[in-house]
Order: structure tokens, then C-alpha cells, then sequence
């Protein structure tokens, strides 16, 4: 018997064509594709800001050519912005930790949200406060 999880997740990509999800299904192709969620989902802007700087960061920080040839496609869609600018983008309500989709499904709208924490270098408090006067 199927994980809840995967029942929820087909139900929510249920309509939308295999080529537009692909093999394993890509969260970015899928969201943003006119012909998969962007087309139902109800905050695209800012749920698109988000999506975006994810994908313009991953792609400077991996370098990996299938992920940039992704972002190249992903730029000619309609209602996707300049991608000189996906760094830049921010929701109208600034960069919250907390990031709202909401989603049109079987006639309702769903509310999700999305969090992206960022774990930086520990830093020794003792030498931050240290400083040598002369």
C-alpha cells in the first residue's frame, strides 16, 4: 500500500503531463511550468521569487550544467522574470523564513508553507569580542 505522503503528492500533480513533471519528477519544472502548478497556484509571484532564488543559487553554487540548462529553460516560460534578475527577486512581503504557496486542488485551496534554513560557520564568541588597542 502507497506512503500517505506519495497518495497526497500524486493527488496534487494529478493532471499535470508526464514530460512537464519528468523522470524523477522535478520540483522546479513542475512548479513552475505553465502547463503544471503555476497555472493553479494562487501566490505565483511570490511563490516563484522563492522558487527562483533557490534555482539561480544551486546553480552558481553547483555549477552543474543540467541544473543551469533547467534554469535556461525554465526563463523562456511565461510569467517567469528576466534571469538576470531570479538573485534579486524578493515577495512582496520581503524574505521571510517563512515562505506561504497556495494552491488551487479538486476546487479548493490548499495552504502550504516552506522554510529554508541556512546553517552558517560557528563562531568562537572569545575572538569575535577580542580587539587589541595600542
Amino acid at each position: 500500500m502507497p506512503h500517505p505522503t506519495d497518495q497526497a503528492a500524486r493527488r496534487l500533480v494529478s493532471g499535470i503531463p508526464a514530460e512537464v513533471r519528468g523522470v524523477p519528477t522535478n520540483i522546479f519544472r513542475t512548479a513552475l511550468h505553465p502547463a503544471g502548478l503555476a497555472g493553479r497556484t494562487r501566490n505565483l509571484p511570490q511563490w516563484s521569487a522563492h522558487l527562483l532564488r533557490q534555482l539561480d543559487r544551486a546553480v552558481i553554487r553547483t555549477q552543474d550544467a543540467t541544473l543551469a540548462a533547467l534554469a535556461d529553460e525554465i526563463a523562456t516560460w511565461p510569467s517567469i522574470p528576466d534571469r538576470q534578475t531570479w538573485s534579486h527577486l524578493s515577495s512582496e512581503e520581503g524574505d521571510d523564513p517563512v515562505v506561504p504557496w497556495r494552491l488551487e486542488a479538486g476546487g479548493q485551496e490548499l495552504s502550504f508553507f516552506t522554510t529554508m534554513s541556512t546553517f552558517g560557520t560557528p563562531m568562537d564568541i572569545t575572538l569575535s569580542e577580542l580587539s587589541i588597542d595600542r
